[in-house]
């Protein structure tokens, strides 16, 4: 997986073509806000609109979305939900992961009529400068998988840099080693006799049951 990180303590240096859409984006009227709980169902139309356009499987699930719903509105949580609007219409929604030096884009959807607007390079540009006023360092873009071009091209356009991690994945089964046979993880019987005190492989009454040779410090005792 590839992210893109953009640094906020310098001046952003926009591509031209996401300049331009940001240009486009602000003759339409737009105007941003944090959702709430009333605004849950036009968020989930975008999720489905979204789906239905893209056929792009969410990994997540319905008990996640909702979980974020709630946090969205508890003060100090890290989850906060914000979205684009043209009068009381929703154009394009982000769920980001907040703290006090970083903000990581996590998920959003664009409906139709936002990408007609570019409601989305809208929503970027207010949420990139107010993380910059409120002393924000970083603005996470969020994972892609590498060869996304289409992808990696909007992410830089922000004068993001790229920076590529591995994925930790469990789907794959995790092959163990085979235990010893019985017979060999039983010390002999004679062995039992001597077993108070026992604490260790290095102990002495091991090395006897074993036929193991005596560590130097209890061949200097014997001698």
């Amino acid at each position: 997986l590839i992210t893109y990180l953009l640094d906020l303590t310098t001046t952003s240096t926009y591509s031209d073509n996401t300049a331009r859409n940001v240009k486009k984006s602000q003759s339409h009227g737009l105007t941003t806000r944090r959702l709430d709980l009333n605004d849950v169902p036009a968020f989930e139309k975008l999720r489905e609109e979204h789906v239905a356009r893209t056929g792009e499987a969410r990994r997540l699930s319905e008990a996640f979305y909702a979980a974020f719903y709630l946090l969205t509105q508890v003060e100090d949580s890290g989850v906060t939900i914000v979205g684009t609007f043209q009068d009381d219409q929703l154009l394009a929604g982000h769920i980001y992961l907040v703290s006090s030096t970083d903000i990581f884009y996590f998920d959003g959807f664009t409906g139709t009529v936002g990408l007609e607007l570019s409601a989305n390079f809208f929503l970027f540009d207010i949420l990139i400068n107010r993380s910059r006023d409120f002393g924000r360092v970083r603005f996470n873009f969020g994972a892609s998988p590498l060869g996304d071009i289409g992808l990696e091209r909007f992410k830089s356009g922000w004068g993001a840099q790229p920076l590529v991690y591995h994925e930790y994945s469990r789907r794959a089964p995790i092959k163990r080693r085979s235990p010893p046979p019985k017979s060999a993880s039983r010390l002999p019987r004679k062995a039992s006799t001597n077993w108070r005190g026992w604490s260790g492989l290095g102990t002495r009454p091991f090395r006897e049951a074993t036929g193991a040779a005596p560590c130097p410090r209890e061949h200097a005792r014997r001698t």
